[in-house]
């Protein structure tokens, strides 16, 4: 399938919106590769919408509307302590929803969630979003 005929089906099943994605001609290498994955991934990889968290003790869920994205593998869930610079990555799922156990009380937790297509392509995040685990 031809680059044109390509965003002719992204846009036609509502995948592609009005996207640059540099073109060049072929065997020619693009003089910067990062603007080239960024313009591909923004075209084609939103993320999750409406991310959720439920109420915590010592463990919550995290729920989250499903990218509009037909080019999704899964989704990958990270948390943190909210004083924490460091994100955990909690799991890689095909659900909607996850589960996060093991949290200390009285403790606020932060929460992202993005959607993923292989091994290198990434949404951004949706959220972070806070929660509070009380007794």
């Amino acid at each position: 399938m031809t680059p044109t005929r390509r965003r002719r089906a992204l846009a036609a099943a509502g995948v592609l919106a009005a996207v640059a994605v540099p073109v060049q001609p072929a065997g020619a290498t693009f003089s910067d590769p990062a603007a080239a994955t960024a313009s591909f991934t923004a075209a084609v990889l939103a993320p999750p919408t409406n991310l959720t968290l439920g109420l915590c003790v010592t463990g919550f869920t995290a729920n989250w509307t499903a990218t509009t994205s037909t080019w999704r593998t899964g989704y990958e869930v990270q948390w943190k302590k909210s004083t924490s610079g460091t994100w955990t990555n909690s799991a890689t799922t095909n659900d909607t929803s996850h589960a996060i156990s093991g949290l200390s009380l009285l403790t606020t937790y932060n929460v992202r969630v993005r959607a993923y297509f292989g091994a290198n392509w990434k949404s951004t995040f949706a959220g972070p979003v806070s929660v509070f685990c009380t007794l």
